[in-house]
């Protein structure tokens, strides 16, 4: 039966959830985080809480985020705005140690991993596959990860038939496909035959944010104008809604740097 984390689970989703969003958020921003990560119905995760405005995961991440303050973890340096302490950070790098950490680990290196990073002579193109592993670890769940992956998979399997649905040109590609999901030969007067592509988000409910990994980003770079990235949001209802955006590369106006570049910097 799918149901909200515990409390005691919820304050390690609320650490996550702050982490993913550069080490600080609002308290609406970790919310809708904290519900993208769990993938859960909507009936569940907009329950709302027996004598309160608040839905019930709402309330419980305001929960956790007063004990997490309680215990040093978190701070509220502003109205309505909560940001990791020193401490908090290190509590998640304990709870979901990069790929990069373990990396240094098996070389016997004891320094940070910033600091291996610093001192090696790592090609751009190493580099840039290192970030592809942490993108990938960053992107998993603290608690049920096999649900939690089976649930994104059936996700994504009912946005890709509702797009092939709505548009049947398309062919799908091997699972976990680098890159793209689907591609399609499309005649061009000018041009002749020209393969598209396209990326796939899926969301059980509304959208409101999405990532293209390194893989995806590179892709999109060298497709150019024949690269789509389609969103299909409210996936499990009766009407899901199809967001259609060609080139998204080219419409990107601002990049966020996140604590978790410190993985990747030098000093």
């Amino acid at each position: 039966m799918q149901e909200l984390p515990t409390y005691r689970a919820m304050q390690q989703w609320t650490l996550l959830a702050i982490e993913r969003l550069g080490g600080s958020g609002r308290i609406g921003e970790i919310n809708v985080e904290v519900k993208q990560m769990l993938q859960l119905p909507d009936e569940i995760t907009d329950q709302l809480q027996p004598g309160d405005s608040r839905t019930m995961l709402e309330y419980r991440v305001t929960w956790a985020r007063s004990k997490l303050k309680t215990a040093g973890l978190l701070d509220n340096p502003a109205d309505k705005v909560w940001a990791l302490t020193e401490v908090g950070k290190k509590k998640v790098r304990d709870l979901f140690p990069s790929d990069i950490d373990k990396l240094a680990s098996r070389v016997g290196v004891d320094t940070d991993a910033v600091e291996y990073l610093a001192t090696q002579n790592i090609s751009a193109a190493k580099l840039a596959d290192m970030y592809d592993l942490w993108i990938k670890h960053s992107q998993r769940q603290p608690f049920g990860l096999r649900t939690y992956s089976s649930q994104n998979l059936e996700v994504e399997a009912k946005a890709i038939e509702f797009i092939r649905g709505q548009e049947p040109n398309w062919h799908t590609t091997k699972a976990n496909n680098p890159g793209f999901d689907l591609y399609q030969t499309a005649n061009n007067r000018k041009n002749g035959k020209k393969t598209l592509w396209c990326e796939v988000k899926s969301f059980s409910s509304k959208f409101s944010s999405a990532e293209l990994t390194p893989t995806e980003f590179r892709t999109a770079l060298q497709k150019g104008e024949s690269y789509w990235l389609y969103i299909v949001e409210n996936v499990k209802s009766k009407s899901p809604k199809l967001l259609r955006i060609q080139n998204p590369v080219d419409k990107v106006f601002r990049y966020r740097i996140g604590s978790d570049w410190r993985t990747v910097a030098t000093y």
